[in-house]
């Protein structure tokens, strides 16, 4: 089973939208760069939690996913080192416990970005936050405060 059927499978579990609204996210997977990167977001576009996910042999780098999400926001807000998160998936049955004798090695790495526990957050209702487009899922920046779900692409086309 290759990383994205994994992630689709089994890591696709229900969550809410967190510092947003209650709504459940959705999962869009990309590949950037060459990446697997997940992004989870609510029906109106706000993307809780970006993860890169990598092979479980492969070193930690932290730091890619830290650039990209910079990126994103145009480099107009600072993503900290502190804000990237690592976590590493095995078996089923290795991390719930079933079987702790199991030989088997972890199966994916992941490292996550929540939008809502960033270091940089603020509750200013102008801050930059990220969104999903819920028309063609480009990644977007607008005030936390603005009401539209669509990139500016979009909202163009649709006028």
């Amino acid at each position: 089973m290759d990383n994205t059927e994994f992630v689709t499978n089994f890591l696709n579990a229900k969550s809410k939208c967190y510092g947003h609204c209650d709504s459940e996210v959705s999962l869009h997977l990309k590949n950037t760069d060459g990446k697997l990167v997940g992004v989870y977001s609510c029906p109106k576009g706000y993307v809780s939690r970006i993860v890169a996910y990598y092979p479980a042999q492969t070193p930690a780098n932290p730091e890619w996913l830290r650039d990209y999400v910079e990126k994103l926001f145009e480099n107009k807000v600072a993503i900290e080192d502190a804000d990237i998160r690592v976590a590493t998936r095995y078996p089923w049955n290795f991390e719930f416990g079933e079987n702790r004798q199991t030989e088997d090695g972890p199966l994916l790495r992941e490292h996550y970005w929540t939008q809502n526990y960033r270091r940089s957050k603020s509750e200013d209702p102008e801050r930059l936050t990220l969104f999903s487009c819920v028309n063609c899922s480009k990644l977007f920046i607008q005030p936390a405060s603005a009401t539209t779900s669509q990139c500016s692409h979009c909202s163009q086309k649709n006028a």
